[in-house]
């Protein structure tokens, strides 16, 4: 992580565009921080917590599968290795967009995907699994148990797809 902040930190003084690097510096240090602080404090939860009755808990989930618990049918090892080459990839790809290509457009969208990515990336690395805490559910229907990361992971893939469907469509209207 710490050689990723340094290589922030360095495009930082290299470029023009230096507030929205610092904007998104301060994005992803942010979530991330948060997202690894939130899930050590639920390591102790035996139980769910109910925050809003029959509709929203904390609770304590083990991860070792992709999103949504999906396995592949693979084994556990190899999904794991799979799982991190492909956020690392994924890592890359985005910073990349962000970091390097500048793209200005969709800078917020791209910072919140990217610290999601690193988050639950850090802990698949170190622990083999990630943690999801965050528990909806309504009348029967429950949804799967996720984190921060992926929480910034959706906001910023909701966001970079509602800024490119507007500049479509403010592109098509002229």
């Amino acid at each position: 992580m710490l050689k990723w902040l340094l290589f922030i930190s360095k495009s930082l003084r290299s470029d023009n565009s230096s507030r929205q690097k610092i904007v998104s510096a301060a994005i992803i240090v942010s979530v991330l921080l948060v997202d690894l602080v939130t899930k050590r404090l639920v390591l102790g939860i035996t139980s769910p917590i109910p925050v809003i009755r029959n509709f929203f808990d904390i609770v304590h989930i083990e991860n070792s599968s992709a999103a949504f618990g999906i396995s592949f049918f693979l084994p556990e090892w190899m999904l794991r290795y799979l799982l991190i080459i492909v956020s690392i990839a994924f890592v890359l790809i985005v910073g990349y967009q962000l970091f390097i290509k500048a793209n200005s457009r969709y800078y917020i969208a791209f910072s919140l995907i990217l610290a999601g990515a690193l988050g639950n990336l850090w802990q698949r690395i170190f622990q083999g699994r990630v943690t999801d805490f965050l528990y909806f559910h309504i009348e029967g229907f429950y949804w799967p148990a996720f984190n921060i990361a992926d929480s910034a992971i959706t906001t910023g893939a909701v966001l970079f797809f509602i800024k490119m469907y507007l500049m479509n469509d403010s592109h098509e209207k002229s």
